[in-house]
C-alpha cells in the first residue's frame, strides 16, 4: 500500500494540537477562541488517530487475526517502553502534590493507562480487537446499530454528563460503571466507533458529493455544540460529543479526496515519525517545564502560548537529535558494509 503523505501531515498537525491542548488545560480557559480550539477542533485529533489505524488495517484485512495480533503487539511493546519512562514521573508528580496512593494509581493503570496521554495505547489495542471480532461475527450494518447505544452511553461520561441528573435510572447505571472504569474515554466508547469508521472508509469506496461544504458545516456545528454545552454547563469534558462524528468523517474523506488529486513529494519531512515522537514525549518535556516554573518565578511563563512554544520547540529539537543519530548510525553501517565488501 502506498504511503499517504497528506495523512502524515495531518497526523503531525493533530499531534501539535494535542500539545497545545495539554498545555492550556492546566489553566482556566477564559477565551471563546481558545475554547473552540482546545475543546472543539483539537478534539478531532484522537478520533483522527483511531480512524487512521482503522483505515490502514482495512488494507491489510482486519478480519485476519494474524494482522490484528501483529499490529496490537507492536502497540503493546511501544506502550510498555513508554510506561517505563512515565511511571516514575507519575510517582514524582503524586509525591509533589502529596497525593501518593498506590491502590488508586494501580486502579487507574488497569482501567485507563500509566499516564495522562498513554491511555491511547490500551484503548487502541482494545478497540482494534473489538472491531476485528465484530467484523468476524456481525455484518457491518449490525455493528453500526450496536455502536449507536455504545457511543450514546459514552457521551454521558463526557460532553453530556449533565443530563444524568435528568435520568435517575441511567444515572445509577452510569455511576456504577464509573466506580469501576472511571471514564468513558477509552477503547470501547471512543476507540471502537472511530476505528470502525476508518475501516469502513478503507473498505467501501463511497464518494461523498458536496464534500467541502459538508465539512465546513460539520466543523461549524461542532463549535456551536461545544459552546452550548459550555453555556448549559453540561460537559465534564469534550472528548465525546455528537459533532465529532460527522466532522471526523468528512475531514478524513476530504483528506483522501485531496491526496488522490495532489502528488506530495516523497522527500518531505518524516511527518509520521515526528507526530509520534511529539505525542509520546511532549508531557515529559512539559513536566520538566512545570518543575522549572515551580522553582523560578517568571511572569512570561504564565502565558499558555509561551509554554506551548517552549514545549513544542524542545520536542522538535529532541526529535532532530534522534533523527541525526539515526542517520549517523545508518551511514556508519553503510560504510562498514561497503568496506567489508571491498575487502
Amino acid at each position: 500500500m502506498k504511503r499517504n503523505y497528506l495523512i502524515d501531515r495531518f497526523k503531525y498537525l493533530a499531534a501539535v494540537g494535542v500539545v497545545f491542548a495539554h498545555v492550556h488545560l492546566t489553566h482556566p480557559i477564559n477565551s471563546l477562541g481558545i475554547h473552540w480550539l482546545v475543546n472543539g477542533l483539537v478534539r478531532l485529533a484522537v478520533p483522527f488517530f483511531f480512524i487512521c489505524s482503522g483505515y490502514f488495517l482495512s488494507k491489510k484485512d482486519m478480519k485476519n487475526p494474524q494482522v490484528v495480533k501483529t499490529f496490537t503487539l507492536n502497540q503493546a511493546k511501544r506502550y510498555g517502553i513508554l510506561s517505563l519512562i512515565y511511571i516514575p514521573i507519575a510517582f514524582v508528580q503524586m509525591i509533589f502534590l502529596d497525593q501518593l496512593d498506590f491502590g488508586t494509581y494501580l486502579h487507574e493503570v488497569v482501567v485507563k493507562g500509566t499516564f495522562l496521554h498513554l491511555w491511547y495505547f490500551p484503548a487502541l489495542i482494545l478497540a482494534t480487537w473489538l472491531v476485528h471480532l465484530g467484523l468476524r461475527r456481525l455484518c457491518p450494518q449490525s455493528l453500526v446499530l450496536l455502536l449507536v447505544p455504545i457511543y450514546a452511553f459514552g457521551l454521558l461520561g463526557e460532553g453530556y454528563h449533565g443530563l444524568l441528573e435528568l435520568i435517575p435510572g441511567l444515572s445509577t447505571l452510569y455511576h456504577g460503571y464509573e466506580g469501576i472504569f472511571l471514564t468513558t474515554r477509552n477503547g470501547l466508547f471512543l476507540g471502537l466507533p472511530f476505528i470502525f469508521m476508518g475501516w469502513s472508509m478503507g473498505y467501501y469506496k463511497h464518494e461523498v458529493k458536496g464534500l467541502e461544504p459538508k465539512l465546513m458545516v460539520s466543523l461549524i456545528l461542532l463549535l456551536v455544540e461545544v459552546s452550548l454545552l459550555d453555556y448549559l454547563n453540561l460537559a465534564r469534558d469534550y472528548n465525546l460529543v455528537l459533532g465529532i462524528i460527522p466532522a471526523s468523517y468528512y475531514m478524513f474523506k476530504w483528506i483522501l479526496k485531496t491526496s488522490s488529486k495532489r502528488r506530495l513529494h516523497k522527500k518531505t519531512p518524516a511527518y509520521a515519525r515526528n507526530s509520534v515522537f511529539l505525542y509520546e514525549y511532549h508531557l515529559l518535556v512539559y513536566g520538566l517545564l512545570l518543575g522549572f516554573m515551580a522553582q523560578v518565578d517568571l511572569d512570561i511563563l504564565n502565558f499558555g502560548l509561551v509554554r506551548f512554544i517552549i514545549v513544542y520547540g524542545i520536542c522538535q529539537g529532541l526529535y532532530l537529535v534522534t533523527q541525526w543519530k539515526r542517520s549517523t548510525r545508518t551511514s556508519l553501517r553503510h560504510i562498514i558494509k561497503t568496506r567489508r565488501e571491498y575487502v
